[in-house]
Parts: C-alpha cells; sequence; structure tokens
C-alpha cells in the first residue's frame, strides 16, 4: 500500500484566503501614538502570537481587530 504524504503548511495556506489582514493600522491618541504601521495577514486556523512590552498597545491592537476600537489609520479585514 503506497503511503500517503502531508500536505505542507505552506501548500495548504496557498490554497486558501487570508483571514485576517492588516496593512499599515495605526492607533494615535492625544497622548502619543499606541501602534503604527502593523502588517501581517493569518489564515484560518493560523496561531499567530504578539509580543510587546507593557503598555505597547498589543491590547489596542487585538480591541482594534475585534472592531471595539477605530484605528486612526490603515486597513483591516
Amino acid at each position: 500500500m503506497p503511503k500517503r504524504q502531508a500536505q505542507s503548511e505552506t501548500e495548504g495556506s496557498m490554497m486558501s484566503s487570508p483571514y485576517i489582514e492588516c496593512h499599515g493600522l495605526t492607533l494615535k491618541t492625544p497622548a502619543g501614538p499606541v501602534y503604527e504601521d502593523v502588517n501581517f495577514t493569518a489564515e484560518k486556523g493560523q496561531v499567530i502570537a504578539i509580543f510587546g512590552t507593557e503598555g505597547s498597545g498589543r491590547t489596542s491592537l487585538m480591541l482594534t481587530m475585534a472592531g471595539r476600537m477605530k484605528a486612526t489609520k490603515g486597513d483591516l479585514r
């Protein structure tokens, strides 16, 4: 019986459309920028991590992606 080859992660992700895309996402407040020029694409089922120090805008970025905050600039799909 022939062995079945596993589909590579790259091959699988090329076949699906992005689940979320951020292009040039920026959030500024009167106190200054919270985050600037965030760019990434994530496929459905893909696990991503957001790293940063305290006060670097991680929570604000997640709230923006959830639709609970509005970015100052950029595109989120």
